[in-house]
């Protein structure tokens, strides 16, 4: 006949000690990496979702200027938000500043955009760099650094009519706001608006 001993009544007192003691370790070590594991894959989904959220706002808004300053004729372009470009270039996904990177991080995306804008028989271009940031249920716009922003729900469809004419104002009122400064005796800092001319 067989008969069940508790796992107690097969060691000493320091025996039973020595093993509860390694379960409880081993316990501990499954716990403390399967918690790693949970923290990896949020921040992986996290960053995957910000990724694909911020780089489809970035084009559909480069779209949506261009519509809202002209319903015939596109007058706006993506270009790289930072280092040289050329007018009449349309850069596509290089338009984004995680274009040249060979990995995504969680963290803003920046847009470069491009408009066109008629002179007397001339055309010139400017450039404008808008900043997108993820937070909680929003997405906050920003340009000038930071010194104007506006912010979209994400729940919600996507503003991009008030998006296009927010960078829009921002534009004119950075014309208006340096012409009169300069009128005044001041051209302020470098980093002003500069022309590529077509």
């Amino acid at each position: 006949a067989y008969r069940d001993f508790p796992l107690t009544s097969m060691f000493d007192a320091y025996g039973e000690k020595r093993v509860m003691a390694s379960f409880l370790c081993l316990e501990s070590e499954v716990h403390r990496i399967a918690e790693l594991s949970d923290a990896m894959k949020g921040y992986r989904d996290a960053t995957i979702e910000t990724y694909r959220l911020l780089t489809r706002l970035g084009r559909d808004l480069i779209v949506a200027l261009g519509k809202h300053l002209h319903r015939r004729e596109n007058f706006v372009i993506g270009v790289p938000p930072d280092g040289e470009w050329k007018p009449d270039e349309d850069y596509r996904d290089a338009a984004l500043s995680t274009y040249h990177k060979n990995q995504i991080t969680l963290e803003p995306i920046e847009v470069g955009i491009a408009i066109r804008i008629p002179v007397d028989e001339d055309a010139l271009w400017i450039r404008i760099v808008v900043k997108m940031q993820k937070a909680g249920d929003t997405i906050t716009l920003s340009i000038n650094d930071g010194f104007q922003e506006m912010t979209l729900p994400i729940n919600d469809a996507p503003r991009l009519e008030e998006a296009a004419e927010f960078l829009f104002k921002h534009t004119l009122s950075k014309f208006e706001e340096d012409l009169k400064t300069s009128r005044g005796g001041f051209y302020g800092p470098k980093g002003k608006i500069g022309f590529h001319k077509s």
